[in-house]
């Protein structure tokens, strides 16, 4: 199986290391062969060169903002979701770039976190009927790619939606008590994560040896966050901690609705082969390797 354009930055900085090595060695033994003058003139084009190399090898290997502009850069050729689903470059494009970028673990090599048994999610505030319903509508939509369940319920919660016009007085005033017992020992984690009053979604996820564990969301009230921000939020919550959603990436009906490219990645996540704590270019190789057979089964799920 050929390797991708993700899979090859390894072996270009290796090349690229070697050359600069090999010029170098070029200019000494040229060196001691050529007379003062002619020495003088190599060892000033050998320099010049030997920096235009390392500067290669520097930005494409450490500099961060020139690697994120890199990482931009879209190495495939899908022009819809279905076209991204059924080609592995798009797909390992859209899995690297919503796994990176957060304040979860390291931007450029992150490990991969995930919930471990199930995902049991509380509604509270106002039209909470509307919410749930949506909700539960999206959750029906996700449960065949999910290996364990995921639900709108008052039991055995993990996961609460709050329907919000001020994030900050619900969690300290409002809905204290019911954080407190839900949260327990981490409520202080809670109480203190940043909040800014022109958030219209936000949402705090507790991750323990790269086990997501409990997670809090906070919706705006309102119609148009209600599609804009829950499907985002629940996305974000399942492990993909990137501030770059993949919602926009290709043309939709519905522009802030998880699409099939979505249900893909989240299969892709939560497949046994995927581990929590595992390296994120551990991952995109499993997926490199197994990309087909994943397609194969994904397509299958009715």
């Amino acid at each position: 199986m050929g390797r991708t354009k993700l899979t090859r930055g390894l072996t270009l900085r290796k090349y690229l290391y070697t050359g600069f090595i090999s010029i170098l060695n070029c200019v000494y033994c040229v060196g001691n062969v050529m007379s003062k003058c002619h020495k003088i003139f190599v060892f000033r084009i050998a320099i010049v060169i030997a920096v235009f190399t390392f500067s290669y090898f520097f930005i494409f290997s450490v500099s961060p903002l020139a690697q994120d502009a890199v990482d931009t850069k879209r190495p495939y050729e899908a022009k819809t979701i279905e076209e991204c689903i059924n080609e592995k470059a798009c797909v390992l494009w859209a899995f690297q770039r919503s796994m990176t970028s957060n304040n979860h673990g390291s931007e450029h090599d992150p490990l991969i976190k995930k919930w471990l048994y199930h995902f049991n999610l509380f509604v509270l505030g106002d039209d909470k009927n509307t919410y749930e319903t949506h909700l539960s509508d999206l959750f029906n939509r996700m449960s065949p790619y999910i290996p364990f369940e995921i639900k709108v319920t008052n039991d055995d919660v993990v996961a609460v939606l709050v329907v919000s016009e001020n994030f900050d007085r619900d969690i300290k005033v409002n809905y204290r008590d019911f954080f407190k017992s839900m949260f327990g020992k981490h409520f202080s984690k809670v109480e203190s994560f940043p909040r800014f009053e022109n958030e219209v979604c936000s949402s705090i996820p507790l991750v323990d040896r790269s086990e997501i564990f409990l997670t809090a969301i906070f919706v705006k009230n309102n119609e148009d966050n209600k599609h804009r921000c829950i499907d985002s939020r629940v996305f974000y919550n399942l492990g993909f901690f990137s501030k770059k959603y993949v919602f926009s990436e290709f043309p939709s009906d519905d522009y802030y609705r998880m699409n099939r490219l979505h249900m893909f990645l989240i299969y892709l996540l939560y497949s046994k082969e995927i581990k929590h704590g595992m390296r994120l270019d551990d991952a995109l190789q499993i997926i490199d390797w197994l990309y087909e057979e994943k397609l194969q089964e994904f397509n299958s799920i009715k």
